[in-house]
């Protein structure tokens, strides 16, 4: 499976929807500073940052030829009477799969199983793993793929262990399986050694992981990132040839453009056109010019979240790696070779401006402010950098310095979160908004582009004229623990945006700032009664109500099998253990035939009561997270409403049966 296959259909959350920004990065607009001057333009490049490594995880697709060939192990006529099922399966669309027909994913998982245990088609286990919704049981499918070679299962084992925080162990699997040729083991481990994510910086072996990519995969994000490092470099040349290879891939294989758009990267489209428009200038001029910035915001760290990025190992935001300084590839144009020879590269580095901002000790007014937008979600784990117009000077040491900075904020429990007016008039900032910024649990701004000249960037969010008429800061949320539904209170934290200010400083100084800032601790789930009851509907559909039966969750669905042995558990308050299932055969069968007015349930029910089978493991599983789901907006834990016991005992389900309100007029638990 190629890697924008991968990026359209593995996620560890929702897909990422195309945002459709119109903004242009080339160049960054400017902003007067007084009436003699203007600061010189930006050309801004953009590459794939940290944030790609926690987004996806690699599958083996091989063993699905066993389906799809005629001489296949496995007998695919079954799962080509259900057409949608069939081509989620050719095509492997595990979340299509997953919401698919319920039988058909168990007999799958049986299938992919019997072809790992028996066949020793052990990339079988990465499709199981993709299949699971549980963290813990994909982790075991991709952990027993690993142990047995499998390129792709390494990498999808040592991500799920990069967000559980085995930060050591995670970058061993994924870089085995990346010097083993795997494409996403090799992205994640160059962007590691890029920007200090989970390994030390280091240039040199990004750029070897990169060259890997391109020669093994032809790779556009790797042409892309690897040509951002020359530019940074200062080898523009090179770069230039980088990015023509990178857009020739994408007019050579049009899917490439889907995979761009799904992780919000349109912008490094125009690299090639930025860098030529360097190029018609003197290196100097280059050099002061050039800016990199990564894309998908939305995918970095979110605090009190299950998916959580990997500190950078970088100690502070004060500490510079030192510039890469690139071997002698073969790739590197002469050009830039010539160039750097006669003029001496090392004296191009411009110098720090010199501090010119008047107040030494950096004090940070608060002002409280009111968003405008209910829909804004608040969390206080969040630092929004909104600023009123464009200050250019401020946005470079940003932009180039982004990662450190969120680094540095992350070790004070924030989030950095940069959102940048880059507009030339105030009627079209709207327009240039950051709008491929669309994070999940964080601020979600929703601005109609059709009436861009109707509202601004910044009166959109709030308008607070107490507020300085030009500004620069940061957006803090403020929990309101009276009515935790309250997201309109926030702090707004100015910023200094004089030209010449010593910014590294003045960073340091805010970091040190918000890093005294109270968190208020909130109760941010609901108990339920305690009157709750279990209904089962005419239907046997399964919800829990109050006492007055107000539904209290949505439909708790599980596929046909596991509800029938769930019904059958609930008949037998003694409770049933799983080697002694056989014995309750026939109450199965008719359960069976009752939800799903089949008749021939026979192979269903004896896998589910062969004692060698994990058949009935897997539905209890199945249970537990049906009524996991349910309850999320809970604190409660399942266990009241689940079977629970262990393999050697009894499966009991302790709900009283004073508290299941049964509706059916057909079979009856109590009976």
């Amino acid at each position: 499976m190629s890697l924008f296959d991968n990026i359209k259909r593995v996620f560890f959350g929702k897909h990422t929807e195309d945002s459709n920004t119109t903004t242009s990065s080339n160049p960054v607009a400017v902003e007067e500073v007084d009436s003699r001057a203007r600061l010189l333009p930006l050309y801004t490049f953009y590459r794939i940052g940290p944030d790609f490594i926690t987004w996806q995880y690699p599958v083996d697709t091989k063993p699905l030829k066993e389906f799809t060939k005629f001489t296949g192990i496995i007998d695919a006529a079954s799962y080509k009477k259900d057409s949608a099922f069939w081509e989620a399966l050719t095509n492997y669309d595990n979340l299509a799969l997953k919401d698919g027909d319920p039988e058909l994913l168990e007999m799958l998982q049986r299938d992919l199983l019997r072809l790992a245990k028996i066949y020793k088609k052990y990339g079988a286990y990465t499709l199981l793993g993709s299949l699971e919704d549980s963290s813990q049981e994909q982790f075991n499918y991709f952990r027993l793929a690993a142990q047995h070679g499998i390129k792709e299962g390494m990498v999808a084992c040592g991500v799920l262990l990069l967000l559980s925080g085995k930060t050591e162990k995670g970058r061993e699997w994924i870089e085995k399986g990346a010097e083993l040729g795997e494409e996403i083991g090799m992205m994640n481990m160059a962007i590691s050694y890029e920007h200090g994510t989970f390994t030390p910086i280091d240039y040199n072996k990004a750029a070897y992981f990169y060259r890997r990519l391109i020669k093994e995969h032809k790779n556009y994000f790797a042409y892309n990132n690897l040509g951002v490092m020359y530019v940074m470099a200062n080898y523009f040349h090179t770069a230039l040839s980088l990015f023509e290879q990178a857009k020739r891939e994408v007019n050579h294989d049009p899917e490439w453009k889907n995979a761009i758009s799904n992780i919000g990267a349109k912008e490094s489209l125009d690299n090639y056109d930025s860098c030529k428009a360097l190029l018609t200038l003197s290196l100097e001029d280059r050099i002061k010019r050039a800016v990199a910035q990564y894309h998908a915001p939305e995918l970095d760290s979110i605090f009190c979240d299950n998916h959580v990025s990997p500190a950078t190992t970088i100690p502070s935001n004060t500490e510079q790696p030192p510039r890469w300084l690139p071997d002698n590839s073969p790739e590197i144009s002469q050009k830039d070779i010539e160039e750097h020879k006669a003029t001496k590269t090392k004296s191009l580095v411009p110098l720090k401006s010199e501090v010119k901002y008047p107040h030494d000790d950096f004090v940070f007014p608060i002002y409280d402010v009111q968003i405008r937008d209910p829909r804004i979600m608040g969390n206080q784990h969040e630092l929004i950098f909104l600023e009123k117009n464009v200050h250019s000077e401020l946005n470079q040491y940003i932009q180039q310095h982004l990662g450190q900075l969120r680094a540095a904020f992350r070790r004070k429990d924030y989030l950095f979160v940069y959102l940048p007016t880059r507009a030339q008039s105030a009627e079209d900032i709207i327009s240039s908004y950051s709008g491929d910024y669309e994070p999940q649990q964080m601020m979600r701004v929703w601005l109609d582009r059709d009436k861009k000249t109707e509202f601004y960037y910044w009166s959109a969010l709030f308008s607070e004229e107490h507020l300085p008429a030009d500004c620069a800061g940061f957006l803090r949320f403020k929990p309101n623990r009276s009515n935790p539904e309250d997201n309109f209170n926030y702090e707004y934290i100015l910023f200094p945006f004089t030209p010449g200010t010593n910014w590294e400083k003045a960073f340091s100084y805010l970091v040190q700032f918000v890093g005294t800032l109270p968190f208020v601790k909130m109760r941010m789930k609901k108990s339920l009664p305690h009157d709750t009851m279990l209904l089962v509907d005419e239907k046997y559909k399964l919800f829990l109500i109050d006492s007055t039966g107000n539904k209290l969750t949505a439909e708790i669905k599980m596929p046909i099998l596991s509800k029938a042995l769930y019904f059958t558990l609930l008949h037998h308050t003694e409770g049933i253990a799983i080697k002694y299932l056989s014995d309750y055969k026939e109450e199965l069968q008719q359960w069976y035939n009752t939800l799903s007015n089949r008749i021939d349930t026979t192979q269903s029910i004896e896998t589910l009561i062969d004692p060698t089978n994990n058949s009935a493991n897997e539905k209890l599983s199945r249970i537990r997270k049906a009524f996991e789901a349910a309850l999320q907006d809970y604190e409660d834990s399942p266990e009241d409403y689940i079977p629970v016991g262990k393999k050697t005992q009894p499966y009991i389900i302790h709900l009283s049966r004073t508290r299941i309100l049964w509706q059916p007029e057909g079979m009856n638990v109590f009976e």
